[in-house]
């Protein structure tokens, strides 16, 4: 009795912790200055359970559960109205894992701590299942019990929730030239490592928070009604969220922390209704050992927002993982309804050992939107951790990553970027886009609104592929595979089931839009000559617009060779100096393949593939029904000291204005050959079976009198068209019938009466020919027959003065 009555007794000014009598065997709390030792609890099997009516630590002080060395499981309910409000510490014996069930609310201060063996598993559920279906109730507390030897299998959540709310002063990371530095890292809430920390409940905000599982796993899940099924796994639990129908928020803010960096990297799982990081918030997880790291799984119903990154450590708001040495950095896995990356906010995944990097793959109900990258008040703006917004990279010989985006809609504005980076030795990983529409649009100066792959050292670029409906990349937007240096840049294959439109340049930018694969020198004054191949450019769409100044190509600035395009459109329209180029400045000329319907080159557009240096002409195969050069618009397969390219046109027409080209020269080696075939006639097709019964003449002959006398040719109209059709129309030209000019008929105006046309000779009436025969001369002269000839029956008699009938 005396124990139990000091067990009722709350210590003003430390803690908060009553326990109720609602087991049969209660709790028992025992305080000693700033520490509450913890004991009693009612045992079944290796589990423990305690129930109390109150339970906060405030500033400075414990709470320790006295527990056997043999309990696995401490699991701890909170019967009162109350939240539980902890700023002290927490600790337990052996083991031991540690479950907390209030659902009124949690809420962690800054001074809060874990020392525990185990797990430790924070929840507002109002009951926690097990597997027979029994459970252990917050709510129903005067409900028997039925406490059980096994693990808990499941969190019931009730229809409103308390919160949870862990705060803190942020965490102290830096950015450094590789990877974020966690040295000055602070301690926060920490479980061993291996092990899990979780918080379970209705809407969990995290404030300055750190959180920290190295190795192990963590656990954010903000269910507001629903059943969270727990799993274990080794050292640990997962929470499965298929059984919950309402999902509340989360939000990470004010340098907040959730990192499982070890030797061998653990895993997160974030789940939510919507889930928000902001103010340099991020999620980390840094693989130093040898083992792949764990997996980072997001999954929102709703809104994803990663916005923000401080100046001061450049440290950005986001998703990270990082591979140091021969182990795999986590794979990164985010599913939501809408993502929006913005003002600097992050997701990456980078290997700067020999381990691979981890893949990202994003999938979205709605849209995915990149946008408004900033670098206002950076110290070292060339900081690993910001090369793009959303990307992979290796910087050793490991092999990057993949990056997936899926979604019905990607926007990419204002210098957001997406890509895969290689800045070693080893292969870059492949960047693929399947979204119903895709914009891409920059306006921002100091970098384009890009979808990339690129490599800046020796190792190949990965490869870039987009599967879409519609692709729109404007305002200097750029669609890249890229290399700086020996490594070869990858190929950009574009499948477009409706079309694709480049256009535009934005103000302040260098460059228009461009989609390419190119080899790139840095700088004008670069003494980094870069060697490495060109990769392929492959399209395929109905409808292709290249307009105002934008282009499609495969370039090569150092000494290796240029790529190839294919193009492979109904229409494909070049206009306001737009082009499709293949261009080396040494190396051998990338080829250009386009086939469709129709091909339109207008205002100074171009078609071309030049080589400088002692390299080769590309060859331009066009393959259309139609093709147009107007306005000062060129074909070109052009070289320097090697041979030119070949051109080679196969089309049904070809119309070229006066000011348009088509060349394929050398200016110091051999000219190439321009090839234009029109299709083959099928001579086969035209011939016919004919008749082997005889014609009658009569049904087939026409009386040419009758017919001069009722046939009508009328001109309307400025005179027709010019013979060229950059030349303007003449004067209205004048047409006059002159073959049948004795012909007297309803359509030839008649002499006026008042002054008869009086003719010295006879009027002789026209008469068909009806024979002919042979005049001095040797010559034939058709002549009509005297009155004793005989005229055959098949060639009547035709006078053209006899009255026809109407």
């Amino acid at each position: 009795m005396i124990i139990l009555a000091l067990g009722l007794v709350a210590v003003p000014g430390q803690a908060q912790i009553i326990p109720d009598t609602t087991l049969p065997n209660n709790s028992v709390v025992l305080p000693n200055g700033n520490t509450i030792t913890i004991e009693g609890g009612t045992e079944a099997g290796t589990n423990l359970f305690h129930s109390f009516q109150d339970f906060s630590l405030l500033t400075g002080s414990e709470a320790f559960f006295n527990n056997a060395i043999a309990i696995d499981n401490i699991i701890t309910r909170v019967t009162g109205g109350n939240i539980s409000d902890i700023d002290g510490l927490i600790r337990a014996n052996g083991t031991a894992n540690l479950f907390l069930i209030n659902p009124n609310g949690l809420q962690f201060g800054s001074n809060a701590r874990l020392e525990i063996g185990g797990s430790f598993l924070g929840s507002t559920a109002d009951r926690l299942l097990f597997e027979d279906g029994s459970f252990y109730s917050a709510k129903d507390a005067n409900a028997p019990p039925l406490l059980m030897v096994n693990v808990p299998v499941g969190l019931q959540m009730g229809p409103n929730p308390g919160g949870t709310i862990v705060s803190g002063n942020g965490h102290q990371l830096s950015a450094s030239p590789r990877e974020i530095d966690r040295s000055n890292t602070r301690e926060g809430l920490r479980v061993q490592p291996g092990r899990t920390l979780a918080f379970i409940g209705g809407d969990v905000t995290l404030t300055g928070a750190v959180l920290s599982a190295a190795g192990g796993r963590v656990e954010l899940g903000s269910v507001r009604e629903g059943l969270a099924t727990i799993a274990p796994i080794d050292g640990g639990f997962t929470l499965d969220y298929s059984q919950v129908t309402r999902l509340g928020d989360i939000h990470l803010q004010q340098q907040s922390l959730v990192d499982v960096s070890s030797n061998s990297a653990g895993g997160i799982q974030i789940r939510g209704g919507q889930i928000l990081f902001s103010e340099s918030s991020l999620l980390l997880s840094q693989n130093q050992g040898t083992q792949a790291g764990g997996e980072i799984r997001i999954e929102a119903s709703g809104l994803v927002d990663i916005v923000g990154y401080d100046p001061i450590s450049e440290i950005r708001s986001g998703i990270f993982g990082e591979a140091l040495a021969t182990g795999a950095s986590s794979n990164i896995t985010l599913s939501s309804g809408r993502l929006i990356v913005r003002e600097g906010g992050g997701i990456s995944n980078q290997a700067f050992g020999t381990g691979q990097s981890g893949d990202i793959e994003i999938q979205t109900s709605e849209f995915v939107e990149v946008r408004d990258f900033t670098l206002t008040g950076l110290n070292r703006i060339n900081t690993t951790n910001l090369l793009l917004d959303i990307f992979s990279n290796t910087q050793s010989t490991g092999v990057g990553g993949d990056v997936t985006v899926s979604t019905p809609h990607l926007s990419l504005t204002n210098g957001a970027a997406i890509g895969s980076v290689t800045r070693g030795n080893g292969v870059g990983g492949s960047l693929d886009i399947d979204a119903d529409r895709i914009e891409i649009s920059g306006t921002n100066s100091f970098r384009p609104t890009v979808l990339s792959t690129s490599s800046l050292f020796s190792g190949n670029a990965g490869d870039l592929t987009i599967n879409t409906r519609t692709l729109a990349v404007r305002n200097s937007g750029l669609v890249s595979s890229s290399s700086l240096g020996r490594g070869n840049a990858g190929s950009v294959t574009i499948d477009a089931s409706e079309s694709v439109s480049v256009s535009g340049r934005a103000l302040g930018a260098r460059n228009s839009s461009q989609i390419r694969s190119a080899v790139v020198l840095l700088g004008l004054s670069s003494s980094i000559v870069p060697e490495g191949t060109g990769g392929s450019v492959v399209i395929n769409t109905p409808s292709l617009n290249v307009t105002d100044r934008a282009s499609i190509s495969v370039t090569n600035q150092g000494i290796g060779d240029a790529g190839t395009i294919e193009v492979n459109a109904r229409s494909i329209l070049l206009d306001g100096n737009g082009g499709i180029t293949a261009a080396t400045n040494s190396g051998e000329g990338g080829n250009l393949s386009l086939s469709g319907s129709t091909i339109q080159l207008r205002d100074g557009s171009q078609i071309t593939a030049e080589a400088g240096g002692t390299g080769s002409g590309g060859n331009v195969t066009l393959d259309t029904d139609t093709i147009a050069l107007l306005e000062n618009s060129k074909i070109v397969a052009n070289a320097f000291e090697g041979a030119g390219g070949n051109i080679q046109v196969t089309t049904s027409g070809l119309f070229v204005s006066a000011d348009s080209n088509v060349t394929a020269s050398s200016q110091f080696g051999v000219d190439g050959v321009v090839s234009i075939n029109n299709p083959i006639d099928d001579r086969a097709s035209g011939l016919v079976r004919l008749n082997t019964e005889p014609l009658n003449p009569n049904t087939q002959v026409q009386d040419s009198c009758k017919l001069a006398t009722r046939s009508r040719f009328a001109i309307t109209g400025n005179g027709g068209l010019p013979p060229d059709p950059t030349q303007i129309l003449q004067l209205p030209t004048v047409w006059r019938d002159t073959r049948l000019g004795e012909i007297d008929s309803p359509l030839t105006p008649n002499i006026t009466d008042a002054e008869p046309e009086v003719s010295s000779t006879p009027t002789v009436p026209l008469v068909e020919a009806t024979g002919w025969k042979r005049n001095d001369g040797g010559e034939i002269e058709l002549v009509v027959a005297s009155g004793n000839l005989t005229h055959s029956p098949w060639q009547p008699q035709s006078n053209c003065d006899r009255s026809h009938p109407d």
